[in-house]
C-alpha cells in the first residue's frame, strides 16, 4: 500500500529559485553596509597639552637673542613631560606628545645656534671696539692750518667794570645789586660757569651769597639780582667772584657768535618802570633761555637799579625778539638803561 507523505530526514524547506537561504552561522560577523563605531579614547590629555605649550613657548623663546638659555630649560621640561604623556598608558593625546616632541628637539638644536651666533656676534662687537680705541689711541691728533692754539693760559680773566647795590624802599628788607663784566678775550669763553655775588658788611662778614651760572660770551655782560637774607644789616660792597682765566674755553669769535641788542624803550608809573627792547642772535642753532638783564643809570653815569627778564627761545637765524622787563620802583626822568644779554 501506497504512502503519499513524504519520508527520509531531508530538509523540508521547499527547494527552487524562491526557496529562502540558509541562515547564518552564530559566530559569523553582521551583514550590510554599516561600520561598527570606532573606540573613542577618553584618557585625559592634560599632561600633552602641557608638554607641547612648553614646548611651542620654548621654541619661540629659542629664537629671542640673550633670551634662548632660558629656552633650554622650557624646552627640557617639555621634553620630559611629552615623554611621560606618550609612554604612560593611562594618557591620552598620543598625538599632541609626539608634536611637543618634537619641537622640543627642533627647539633645542635652534636655540643652541642663536647661542653661538649671539656670543660670536658679542666677541666680534668687542673685539671691533677695541680694534677702533687703539686706533684712535695709536693716531696723532693734526691741529688744523689755521686754527690757534687752544691753550687756555692765553686767555685773560674776567674784569669788573662796575657795580652798586642799595635797598628796595618798597622792601626794606631786600637789597637789589647790578654788576657789569666783560670777557676781554674774543676767542675764549667760559661755558656755565659759577658766579658769587657777596653782599659785604662793614665788619667784613659776608651777609648773602647770590650764586649765577652763565655761559660768560666774549664782551660784556650784567648780573643783575637781589639779596634777601641781609635782614636789618647793613651792605657796604660787593665782591663778585668769577672764574679764573684756566676756565676759559677756546671758542673762535666768528663761530661762537653773538647778540645784537636794539633800542630801548622806557614807561613809567606811580609804582614801576617797564624797560621794552629788542634782542637778535647771530648762532648756529636756536638759542633757548636767554637772559637779558637792564641796567639803570642816573644823567651822571652811576648805577641806581636793575631788572632781568629771560627769552624763551631766540632764532639762530637774526630775527628780533621783544622782551620787556620791570624795575619794581619808578625811576626817575633822566634815567639811563643799557641792556645786555647772556646765556
Amino acid at each position: 500500500m501506497s504512502n503519499d507523505t513524504p519520508t527520509g530526514t531531508g530538509d523540508p524547506r521547499p527547494s527552487g529559485e524562491n526557496a529562502a537561504p540558509p541562515p547564518p552561522p552564530a559566530d559569523a560577523p553582521p551583514t550590510g553596509s554599516a561600520t561598527p563605531p570606532a573606540a573613542v579614547d577618553t584618557r585625559p590629555k592634560t599632561l600633552a597639552i602641557v608638554a607641547l605649550v612648553l614646548a611651542g613657548v620654548g621654541f619661540v623663546m629659542a629664537f629671542i637673542p640673550f633670551v634662548n638659555w632660558i629656552a633650554g630649560f622650557v624646552l627640557l621640561a617639555g621634553f620630559i613631560i611629552s615623554l611621560i604623556a606618550l609612554i604612560g598608558s593611562r594618557h591620552g593625546g598620543k598625538g599632541l606628545s609626539i608634536t611637543a616632541l618634537i619641537l622640543s628637539v627642533v627647539g633645542w638644536i635652534a636655540a643652541f645656534v642663536m647661542i653661538l651666533v649671539s656670543v660670536f656676534w658679542i666677541g666680534g662687537v668687542a673685539l671691533t671696539e677695541a680694534i677702533q680705541e687703539q686706533i684712535v689711541e695709536a693716531t696723532p691728533v693734526m691741529p688744523e692750518d689755521d686754527a690757534p692754539a687752544e691753550d687756555a693760559g692765553a686767555a685773560e680773566d674776567i674784569a669788573v667794570l662796575d657795580g652798586a647795590f642799595g635797598r628796595y624802599s618798597v622792601a626794606p628788607d631786600t637789597w637789589w645789586y647790578v654788576a657789569v663784566i666783560d670777557n676781554p678775550n674774543e676767542d675764549y669763553i667760559f661755558d656755565y660757569s659759577s658766579i658769587d655775588v657777596e653782599a659785604i658788611g662793614a665788619d667784613g662778614t659776608i651777609l648773602d651769597i647770590a650764586t649765577e651760572y652763565r655761559v660768560i660770551l666774549s664782551g660784556q655782560a650784567a648780573l643783575v639780582g637781589d639779596f634777601t637774607e641781609v635782614g636789618e644789616a647793613e651792605i657796604v660792597d660787593l665782591n663778585i667772584v668769577l672764574p679764573g682765566a684756566a676756565d676759559a674755553v677756546y671758542s673762535p669769535f666768528a663761530e661762537t657768535g653773538e647778540f645784537t641788542m636794539g633800542a630801548l624803550t622806557a614807561t613809567s608809573d606811580e609804582v614801576s618802570t617797564t624797560v621794552t627792547g629788542t634782542v637778535s642772535g647771530d648762532f648756529a642753532e636756536d638759542m633757548e633761555l636767554v637772559q637779558v638783564s637792564v641796567v639803570a643809570r642816573d644823567p651822571s653815569g652811576q648805577i641806581i637799579g636793575g631788572a632781568w627778564t629771560v627769552i624763551d627761545q631766540l632764532p639762530s637765524i637774526g630775527t628780533a625778539v621783544q622782551f620787556e622787563a620791570v624795575f619794581v620802583e619808578p625811576l626817575p626822568e633822566g634815567t639811563v638803561f643799557e641792556a645786555y644779554a647772556s646765556l
